[in-house]
Order: structure tokens, then sequence, then C-alpha cells
């Protein structure tokens, strides 16, 4: 009996080891991928066959629910930027609206059930760079303004760009201040075509003297204007350039120029020549003195010249109302009429101006 118990013993623990071994051997369970937190898949490529524009910040997607006649409705309910976005819609028909900097596509699809839908863009697109620069190798100049067209396509900016274009043939017109050029590019879906932007200008800083040797003018109320050596069909020369005020820098094509200032009734002018990419300082000798005039209890000062014509009749000068006037004229001899209210009569003095000082007179 003793033997047959151990033989049993020994069997009992051989076949479960048996089973052990069997069991430990056997493979862990395949774990199940988790469901997808979305049923939209988006894609964009600027051309067939291209690669994905992947997560390109300038691409914005909009979703959009359809009437029944497959038009899209007015406002979107998701949108997100990439090329690659993702989300979840209900079932439904939809039309995608995706951008990318001025360009457009709209894709219709349907979503079903807990299917992906997956749905991508072609934008049939090329690269465009373009570097304005005012001379041929020089320095891109910021402020230079670039716009580009095709057809109803539009854009444009400030400084060296890089514009996404539709595949064809691009107008391109890029400008400094008053000067600009035309040109024309050509792009491949797919392709990037760089182009250097030349726009011949120069830069000019008007300045202005009362007279030869100073002082300067420091007054913000002096017009300069830049124009032409050559006359229009009205003979007249072709106005170029203008601002008022001091420290100004007026932007015009190389070439050769007058500068013209003018503040109150003084005047002048200067011939300049400019180069491209060239700084230059212009100064104008308007040849004029201020005269400040003070009239005490007065409602109206004028101005006219001391001599008379033939008739009697003075030259009317300049003229203010109230007790007091600030003028810049040419130098010259003046009268100063104050004029009062009710019966009392005008009251006028003789003056004298002087190029680049400042003459004070009171009426009283």
């Amino acid at each position: 009996m003793r033997i047959v118990f151990a033989i049993a013993t020994v069997t009992a623990l051989m076949f479960g080891s048996a089973v052990a071994a069997q069991v430990s051997v056997l493979p862990p369970p395949t774990p199940q991928p988790p469901a997808p937190s979305f049923n939209l898949r988006t894609d964009a490529v600027l051309s067939e066959g291209g690669p994905s524009l992947g997560d390109l910040a300038e691409v914005r997607w909009d979703i959009y629910p359809t009437a029944a006649d497959g038009k899209r409705l007015a406002n979107a309910i998701d949108g997100g930027y990439e090329a690659t976005f993702e989300t979840t819609l209900p079932p439904g028909r939809y039309v995608a609206l995706a951008r990318l900097a001025e360009l457009s596509r709209e894709v219709p699809f349907e979503v079903k059930g807990d299917e992906i839908t997956d749905i991508k863009v072609n934008f049939e697109a090329g690269i465009l760079i373009l570097k304005p620069t005012r001379t041929q190798g020089g320095e891109r100049d910021e402020s230079a303004r670039l716009d580009i067209r095709q057809g109803r396509f539009a854009d444009g900016g400030y400084g060296e760009r890089a514009f996404y274009v539709p595949a064809g043939d691009i107008d391109i017109e890029a400008s400094i201040g008053v000067a600009k050029v035309s040109d024309k590019a050509s792009v491949r879906a797919g392709e990037t075509v760089a182009r250097d932007m030349v726009i011949a200008t120069g830069v000019v800083l008007p300045k202005a003297v009362y007279a030869e040797g100073g002082p300067d003018v420091e007054e913000n109320g002096i017009r300069f204007d830049i124009v032409s050596v050559l006359k229009d069909m009205s003979g007249e020369p072709a106005s170029i350039e203008g601002s008022y005020g001091i420290n100004r820098v007026l932007d015009i094509p190389a070439g050769d120029f007058v500068l013209k200032a003018e503040l109150g009734q003084a005047t002048g002018q200067t011939p300049f020549s400019i180069k491209a990419g060239e700084r230059l300082e212009v100064r104008v000798n308007i040849n004029g003195g201020v005269l400040a005039v003070t009239a005490p209890g007065a409602s109206h000062i004028e101005v006219v010249g001391a001599a008379k014509d033939i008739q009697g009749r003075q030259e009317d000068i300049t003229g203010s109302n109230g007790a007091a006037l600030n003028e810049t004229l040419p130098p010259g001899d003046y009268i100063v009429r104050a004029r009062y209210a009710g019966d009392t009569a005008p009251k006028e003095k003789p003056v004298s101006v002087k190029a680049g000082e400042r003459t004070e007179v009171t009426v009283k």
C-alpha cells in the first residue's frame, strides 16, 4: 500500500508540473488598439503627389454643414489649423473650406457612423519669394511694398516676402514711395521661385534755411515738394513727391529733380540729382525773415506791400484775425495795418523784413 501511494504521489506531481509548464508558455493576449478619438482626418499638398504640408500653421480648415442642395451653410461648426487636422463630427454631409494664405479650396464630404473619413486638398500652388532692393545686389528694403496678382487672386505686403501663389504667371508690382517697377514670374505647382525686385530709388532728406548760411528752418509748417526738371503737357513740372514738416524722408526714383520749399510767403528752390541707393540731404534757401506783429485791441491785422502801383493800390501780402500775427516773408518793405471793431480808425506802421532775421513790431 505504501508503494502504490508513493507512485501515485509522484505521478500526480509530474502531471502537475507538466500542466504548469504548458500554462507558462502560452502567449499573452494581443492588446486591442483604442478606438480612434476622431472620425475626420485632413491633409493638404501644394501639388499632385507632393509631400504633405503637415503641421504648417498657415493652413486653416473650416467645416460647414450643407443644405439640401449640397451648398454649404453660412456658419462653420468646426475648424482648426495645420494641414493634418483631426476632429469628430456627427454623421452627415459637409463642406470643408481649406485656406493657405490667400488661396482656398472647397471639399464636399460625408461622415458615416464610426468610420474615419479622410479628405485631402491640392492647392495647385507654388512659393514665390520676392526680395525688394534699391540697387542690383543691394540690401533688402523693408519699406518696399509688394503686390502680386493672377486673375481674382491677389496678395501683398512689405519687405522681403514668401507668397503662396497659384500655379501660372504672376503679375508683380513693387514700389518704394512713388517709384514703381513691374514684372512677371511663372511658378509651377510645388515649385519655389525667388526673384529680386530692383526699385531704383534714393532717399532725400529735405532741409531749409532762412538765408544763405542759416539759420535753419525748424518750423513744421514748412512745405517741401520735389518736382521733375521736365515739364508735363500743360507746361508745368511734374510733381514727384511732397510733405509738410522738418525731419522728413522722401523716397524718389533716381534722376534729376528740383526741391521746392515754402513757409508762409517765403519760397525757394534748388536743383539736385540722386542715384539709386543714395541718401542725400538737399538744402533750400527760402530767403525769408519772420515778422511778428502785436496790436493790442485789434480785431484784424493785415500786411501789404509798401510800394503802390500806378492806381495807388498796394499788394495784399497776408493777414490774420486777432491782435497778433507771426509770418515768414521775403525781405522787403511792408505796411502793417491794424483794424479794430466799432468806430476806431485803423492804425498803420511801416516795417522792413530782412532774410534770416526776426522783426518784431507793435502797433498801438
